[in-house]
């Protein structure tokens, strides 16, 4: 009879801490799922292209470091982003800009106390196109990833004068076969890759040419409510967002083959003001420039 006792006790006890157990874990679930954003999904699209995540021996200590370089033409996105990972990680990271270097403004910080929670976002920074599986469950948030990284390594061109065609390419140093995946997936299109032996401009360089991976799609009808709706909204690059919607407004019916191409040959000027009503190039890297000091 004590023993039947004892066993009913014990059970319950494994009942309790299971349950405990169980409700942690949907603590923890529910705070990770605070973080998911649109916001977010961008920032991790930038720092996947764009970013650098390395770790340095400093004293006997491990210290992992995450930095974001950039050009003059790319501040507004490196404003975004640091105040993407200023807000959504309680961190008050301040830009730098250098006097000497390609890439002269940047940030970065010590992310050492964050590591667990990258890790909870599935947030991997290697190199490498591999959004994050809640990313891959949400056509806003991968859009949004998607113009981060058309904001770092990206490039929209339009061309056909005939018959007007909007290409999209992101440029990779690994085969983006997931990217390819999801992007077929979510924007109904096919996509493309092509492996490029190009040579290196970088002086001191060991090697004159590399081997880069070149994707592409293109905007269509097919996928115009998702470029319009989502993506274009989020990119940040002035001249990348401004040829999407050239596009976008031509299918659209908004403007002319005509007009698209005329417009389109000002934004190849990167001059700013060639559009009246929306705010300018300069305007933006000034407003970028704000928070370097």
């Amino acid at each position: 009879m004590m023993f039947l006792i004892e066993r009913d006790r014990m059970k319950q006890n494994e009942n309790i801490h299971r349950n405990f157990t169980l409700s942690q874990k949907s603590i923890v679930s529910i705070n990770i799922i605070l973080f998911m954003n649109e916001d977010l999904a961008y920032f991790i699209g930038v720092m996947q292209t764009d970013g650098c995540f390395r770790l340095f021996n400093f004293k006997q200590r491990k210290i992992w470091r995450l930095s974001l370089d950039v050009s003059d033409k790319s501040l507004p996105m490196l404003h975004r982003s640091l105040k993407i990972f200023n807000s959504t990680f309680n961190k008050k990271v301040s830009p730098y800009k250098r006097r000497k270097g390609g890439n002269p403004y940047g940030f970065q910080t010590s992310v050492n106390t964050l590591l667990s929670k990258f890790e909870e976002l599935d947030i991997k920074i290697s190199g490498q196109l591999t959004p994050p599986n809640w990313i891959l469950k949400n056509v806003k948030f991968f859009s949004s990833y998607l113009a981060g990284v058309i904001d770092g390594d990206g490039d929209v061109r339009i061309k056909r004068p005939k018959y007007p065609q909007c290409e999209i390419r992101i440029t990779c140093g690994i085969k983006p076969i997931i990217l390819k995946k999801w992007i077929k997936n979510f924007l109904n299109c096919s996509v493309g890759i092509v492996k490029v032996t190009q040579k290196l401009l970088l002086p001191g360089a060991k090697k004159d040419y590399t081997t880069v991976y070149k994707l592409y799609f293109k905007a269509s009808s097919k996928n115009y409510e998702i470029l319009k709706k989502v993506l274009s909204p989020n990119l940040t690059i002035y001249h990348k967002k401004q040829r999407l919607n050239l596009i976008l407004n031509y299918l659209d019916k908004k403007i002319s083959k005509h007009q698209l191409f005329n417009l389109y040959k000002k934004t190849l000027l990167r001059k700013p003001g060639w559009q009246n009503g929306h705010a300018t190039d300069l305007n933006m890297r000034v407003e970028a420039a704000e928070l370097v000091y």
